[in-house]
């Protein structure tokens, strides 16, 4: 009788604990949720301080750390989306925003090691199915054979496959291939 009251006591103890360590988890997310809406706020008034964007990248990396090891991989992957998003919409703004350009290959490191880390679980197939119809939608862009010339004229420029803004914000597998090939960037380059 003695050691199973034991048992029971111990059983419910661990039940308490596992509820507070949700509770807490619970309460350091939406802790951390509260502060990347701060952070926006604060990059919509000045979006070239170093301070915000480290500050930003910290807690995105938590937020992202937590959701990943409650094990809701939905949430993880739309604290990524969510900020190539931001990153898209600044980047629209102001082409030359650095700050901007290192959080997103950041955001996309992140991305790039949660597709490893996912790719054989079924919830993950979509995204992965995503990307390669990206990648063939780009490959498509370049010609397969240039249209014959007349001899007079002079060969058409060669062309590259190139990441559309339309493409990119309605999918995000294709933002998280294209990284740095966005128009603007190659006319920023082309300025220099």
């Amino acid at each position: 009788g003695r050691k199973k009251e034991e048992e029971e006591k111990e059983e419910e103890e661990e039940a308490t604990k596992k509820e507070e360590t949700k509770e807490g988890s619970l309460l350091r997310r939406e802790i951390l949720e509260d502060e990347i809406k701060l952070l926006e706020k604060a990059l919509r008034r000045t979006q070239k301080v170093y301070s915000i964007w480290f500050h930003r990248k910290w807690t995105v990396e938590k937020l992202f750390e937590l959701c990943e090891a409650q094990g809701d991989v939905a949430v993880a992957k739309e604290v990524l989306e969510v900020e190539m998003q931001l990153c898209n919409r600044l980047l629209e703004a102001d082409e030359r925003n650095f700050h901007c350009w290192n959080h997103r290959t950041y955001t996309m490191g992140l991305m790039q090691a949660f597709l490893a880390r996912n790719k054989g679980r079924s919830d993950k197939a979509a995204p992965e199915e995503e990307a390669q119809k990206a990648s063939a939608a780009q490959a498509e862009t370049v010609p397969a054979e240039p249209a014959p010339a007349d001899a007079d004229s002079p060969p058409p420029p060669p062309t590259r496959p190139r990441c559309s803004t339309e493409r990119q914000s309605s999918s995000p597998a294709m933002a998280w291939l294209c990284l740095r090939s966005r128009t603007p960037v190659i006319r920023v380059l082309a300025r220099v």
